[in-house]
């Protein structure tokens, strides 16, 4: 890794003309690091995460919830993926959620009538999209509230 002051120095010697040898040679440093920096591929004083991160895997279910429930709180949403194995604590979660990596997850598509959203809302909810869905829907229901999710229509 180098410092923000090797790094400057070897993009000044660069755009010089000096080669990537001649660099790695001045700042005693290997050629193939000093390459990766003056190229782009790496940045001064970032380094690279030994482990992959733990949310990867969780974001397909998270946006599924945002699109069943765009308002839903991080709190609940942490409740539901401790149990399918989500291994780091709460405000470690919170952090990659708001990572801009997982920034995908706040740009749900949202439609512009609020009409269409309930209607999509409620045939995700039929549907069984997620695991929270699936269980919203095998709770006894009133005729009420029955007939509002089949669009009025009252079974017989």
């Amino acid at each position: 890794m180098l410092t923000q002051g090797d790094d400057v120095e070897a993009h000044a010697l660069a755009e010089r003309g000096w080669s990537i040898s001649a660099i790695a040679r001045h700042l005693e440093r290997d050629r193939k690091t000093v390459r990766a920096y003056v190229t782009g591929e790496r940045t001064a004083g970032v380094r690279r995460s030994a482990m992959p991160d733990p949310l990867t895997p969780f974001v397909p279910y998270l946006a599924a919830r945002f699109v069943d429930d765009p308002h839903l709180w991080l709190t609940a949403l942490f409740d539901e993926v401790i149990p399918l194995g989500y291994p780091r604590s709460y405000p470690s979660f919170v952090r990659a959620v708001r990572a801009a990596d997982h920034v995908a997850l706040a740009k749900v598509s949202h439609t512009p009538s609020s009409a269409s959203r309930t209607s999509q809302a409620k045939l995700a909810l039929l549907a069984g999209g997620t695991p929270y869905a699936q269980r919203l829907s095998s709770r006894r229901r009133s005729p009420r509230q029955s007939e509002s999710l089949n669009g009025g229509l009252a079974r017989t």
